[in-house]
């Protein structure tokens, strides 16, 4: 179980990060724009 959990750990940060590069090139775009 723990492992199991350390697991969804480490995937919700990387789904964070992605997420928040893809916001952070997003708000670029429009501030370009």
């Amino acid at each position: 179980m723990a492992t199991a959990e350390v697991t969804d750990q480490c995937f919700l940060e990387i789904v964070l990060v992605e997420v928040y590069m893809i916001l952070k090139k997003g708000l670029s775009c429009q501030q370009v724009l």
